[in-house]
This record gives C-alpha cells, structure tokens and sequence, in this order.
C-alpha cells in the first residue's frame, strides 16, 4: 500500500495494486486522518506546557535566596553574599570533580550523599560566595543551592564550612 496526495483529488489517498498491477486509488478514512492530526496535536501541546514549566532565573534565585537567609543564624550577614548564577553547572562540574577525586573516605563519603540527592535530576546550581569585605573572601565560605529546573524544587543545600 502506498499513501500519497494526488493533486487532482485534492486528498490523500492510499494506492492498492489489484491483480492486474494497476492502481486504484481509495480516498483514506477521515477518522484516520483526524486521528494522526489529533496525536501530533497532543505531542505538541505536551511539549509546549513542559517548556513552560521551566524556572527562570529570577525565580531560582529567590527560592535560593530564601534558603541562604537561614544562614544568617550562624553569623552570616546576607547582603555580602556573591552570587553566581551556574545555569549549565560549569562551575558545579569543577568542584564535584575536585570532591570525587579527594582521597579522605569522609569527604567521597559526603560526596556520595550529594550526588545521591541530584542524580538523574535536571538542576540549576547557584554559588554564594561570602565576602564580608569587598576583595576579601573567606575560606570555606561558600553555600551552594540545588533548584530543579521544572518544579522549582530544592533539591540540596550545601552551608558553607
């Protein structure tokens, strides 16, 4: 059987060869039709609403600021946070690289645990890098926080220390 449009018709119609090898042609079933167009209808329109279910930027980092305030009980001071916004996880893929390679078992251990939280999960990164004089930063005084991409979710936060 062979579909194709045929301009005279105007429509699609299937092609079915008799015994003779000459070709017929049959108009298809409107139900079909209307069903493919129906399907490719709802493939589209379940794309487009995922796409819209992503997380902006603005809101990740409100969500994400929300958590760092709660840092402000261990000393703190939130306007003197650097914030990084790690969109493709550049800046994350350093560091985890960096924890995965160290050889102190507590540290793969911890490791393990965070990546236990993020895997298999699209996420947003963001760096806050304390600084509570402008050019001087502190050691160990970096926080970062994990944001699903489509519900806008914590997924980790790692305090600083």
């Amino acid at each position: 059987m062979i579909v194709r449009p045929d301009p005279v018709r105007g429509a699609y119609y299937k092609y079915v060869e008799d015994i003779e090898m000459n070709f017929k042609p049959q108009k298809l079933d409107v139900f079909v039709r209307r069903g493919l167009i129906f399907q490719a209808a709802l493939v589209l329109s379940l794309l487009w609403a995922s796409v819209g279910l992503a997380v902006t930027k603005d809101q990740a980092i409100q969500i994400a600021n929300k958590e760092v305030h709660k840092l402000d009980k261990m000393g703190y001071v939130f306007k003197k946070w650097v914030i990084t916004f790690d969109n493709r996880n550049i800046e994350w893929e350093k560091v985890r690289s960096f924890r995965k390679a160290s050889p102190m078992p507590e540290a793969r251990q911890y490791y393990e645990k965070q990546e236990a939280k993020l895997r298999g999960k699209a996420f947003i990164a963001i760096r806050y890098r304390y600084t509570p004089n402008p050019g001087i930063e502190v050691k160990d005084g970096v926080a970062w926080v994990f944001i699903e991409k489509e519900t806008a979710k914590v997924l980790l936060v790692i305090e600083p220390g």
